[in-house]
């Protein structure tokens, strides 16, 4: 049985408070205002679900578990809040939608336990206005000494067909996460004792302007202050049809597997997070303003946009994105802030993407004017390992194995292929980013203004070794405590020390980059002569080819002699290929 109140036809409100379905079907419906929440045995819990269709909404609140608002209870009898009920909205337009699993909780030493198993479903074929959906809460209130446990289990799905309003009409905020869009912590650190999510969320519009800032994540919208002991490992999937920005300055789209953007003013720290949800954002048709500083849409694996720092995270899920303008495995963008230990072993993908990287899409700064000149102010970036390829398709400005930029790193590496993209000239920069890599960097451009930076290359046996490690910790000892790399049987590679237990917790979906294969040593010699390459020394009847740094085939055959001279038309640099064996040559006019 439904216990409901002033549930009427057109203005909607009250409080269920029991098992069922509540359901509000109309043509027009001007508010729904619905609070659930039961109290039984010192749990506060909601099993009622609610489905909300009509062709025209002015607005919607449902919240699954609000003990303000809906039910009387002692607080300190109170020791677990769990929802269990689907929310569904359906309309042809809808003024604000606001749902949340639960929310307005204040948490004690035994209260500290909340979840959400209930999914949460939006559709809407026209316009709609402000979008703020959470899987479990609007902001829980920490007091001090208490470490939260939060799990969201439940699915969010948006889906906005056509949104064709003008700009006075347009979206003017978009809040969609598993876990929280806001806390209130009386700590400096919000360390929770857990704080999982594995519910995915997918987020579709045909056609919108941004107005304000976006935040979709598979854990916490925004954050201003530390945030510790975080893991998602659901999927986050954008799709955004055509997207134009209006006339404001500061209106960003963030999207990350912990946290959309991390910053404030003051000290914001995320640490100790990982992140094994694919992270998948297209944005179709994207108005591009280059003239205006911030209009961009930032993808990253534990985090869209980190202001402060980041340090002791993880991502394990592939990052994939097109036409947004920063992606990368652990942040999007890292601006003005700090960061260290940091590990990415997915793949990152990007397609019209400006700045790609394995840790970091790009690092960017502020500077302080000095007599006309910009000093920059030191940050700390250094102990960083890509372990995942990186794919660049169309056109990118930068594209690196940590950072899509010329920012480097001490004592890190990449293991991982950076590869750019398919068509000439359309990536001008690819960095390695660290002090020691392993793969190639694949660069295409072979004009002297577009920069390939190659690094140090090693072979794959010295990278997985104690040397290297050594090196790595800029220490001769391997045995000190304060190292921060070692050598495990969880991975081939040095690790980070401090993520050794999260790794061996996860190492049955770890990506392993496949060893890389030693060249076989070139069984003959090169010499030019003029625009003619000579082969001397290999055996008569040997196949040959020649490639430019495209890949493209110039020529091939079979050697007719042991010294065979091979026309070239332009000067430039050319791998010759004889047998299984090859070696690189420059051919100067």
């Amino acid at each position: 049985m439904i216990k409901a109140f002033n549930l009427y036809q057109c203005n909607v409100s009250g409080n269920v408070v029991a098992e069922g379905v509540v359901k509000v079907s109309k043509e027009r419906v001007s508010d729904v205002s619905i609070y659930g929440g039961s109290f039984v045995d010192g749990v506060l819990e909601n099993r009622t679900s609610v489905i909300v269709d009509a062709e025209k909404i002015g607005s919607v609140t449902v919240v699954a578990v609000n003990p303000v608002k809906s039910h009387n209870y002692d607080s300190l009898s109170v020791h677990e809040a769990v929802n269990y009920a689907d929310i569904s909205v359906k309309a042809d337009s809808v003024g604000d939608v606001k749902i949340y699993g639960m929310s307005e909780l204040t948490l004690h030493e035994n209260f500290y336990k909340l979840s959400n198993y209930g999914n949460i479903t939006v559709e809407v074929k026209k316009d709609l206005n402000n979008i703020d959906i959470k899987g479990l809460a609007d902001y829980v209130t920490i007091p001090k000494g208490v470490r939260a446990e939060v799990y969201n289990g439940g699915n969010i799905s948006v889906q906005i067909n056509d949104t064709t309003q003008d700009t006075n009409n347009a979206v003017q905020k978009t809040q969609v996460c598993g876990l929280f869009g806001r806390i209130v912590d009386y700590n400096d650190t919000t360390s929770f004792l857990k704080a999982l999510n594995r519910g995915n969320i997918n987020y579709s519009v045909g056609k919108t302007i941004i107005e304000k800032n976006y935040f979709i994540s598979g854990c916490i919208c925004e954050e201003e202050k530390h945030l510790k002991n975080i893991e998602n490992h659901g999927n986050v999937n954008v799709t955004l049809g055509s997207v134009s920005f209006s006339d404001y300055f500061a209106e960003n789209f963030y999207v990350g597997g912990i946290v959309g953007r991390i910053y404030n003013g003051r000290p914001s720290v995320i640490s100790n997070t990982l992140n094994l949800g694919n992270i998948n954002v297209k944005a179709l048709n994207k108005e591009v303003f280059k003239e205006v500083l911030r209009k961009k849409i930032y993808v990253g694996g534990v985090a869209g946009y980190v202001g402060f720092n980041v340090a002791n995270s993880i991502n394990l899920g592939q990052i994939s994105a097109e036409n947004v303008d920063y992606l990368g495995g652990i942040a999007g963008l890292v601006f003005d802030a700090d960061a260290s230990k940091l590990m990415n072993f997915g793949s990152v993908s990007g397609e019209n993407v400006p700045y790609i990287g394995g840790i970091m899409g790009a690092y960017d700064y502020s500077c302080n004017m000095h007599n006309g000149y910009c000093i920059r102010e030191s940050h700390y970036l250094r102990d960083f390992a890509n372990l995942g390829n990186i794919y660049a398709l169309g056109k990118s400005d930068s594209v690196g194995g940590i950072a899509g930029g010329r920012e480097a790193s001490n004592y890190s590496y990449n293991a991982s292929k950076v590869v750019r993209g398919v068509k000439e000239d359309s990536i001008e920069n690819v960095y390695p980013n660290c002090k020691y890599y392993d793969w190639n960097v694949y660069g295409l451009s072979t004009e002297p203004d577009k920069k390939l930076f190659y690094g140090r290359a090693l072979t794959t046996s010295y990278m997985q070794s104690n040397k290297f490690v050594d090196d790595l910790n800029h220490m001769e000892s391997k045995d000190s405590s304060s190292n921060v790399w070692k050598l495990s049987p969880v991975y081939p590679y040095p690790i980070i020390a401090d993520l050794e237990d999260v790794l061996k917790e996860h190492q049955g979906i770890l990506s392993l980059p496949p060893v890389r294969q030693q060249r076989a040593l070139a069984s003959f010699d090169l010499s030019v002569d003029g625009m003619n390459v000579l082969v001397s020394g290999a055996k008569a009847g040997t196949p040959y080819a020649v490639f430019n740094l495209l890949g493209h085939s110039l020529s091939r055959g079979r050697l007719e002699s042991p010294n065979q001279m091979i026309p070239l038309s332009a000067a430039g640099t050319y791998i010759v290929k004889v047998g299984n064996a090859t070696r690189k040559v420059t051919v100067k006019r």
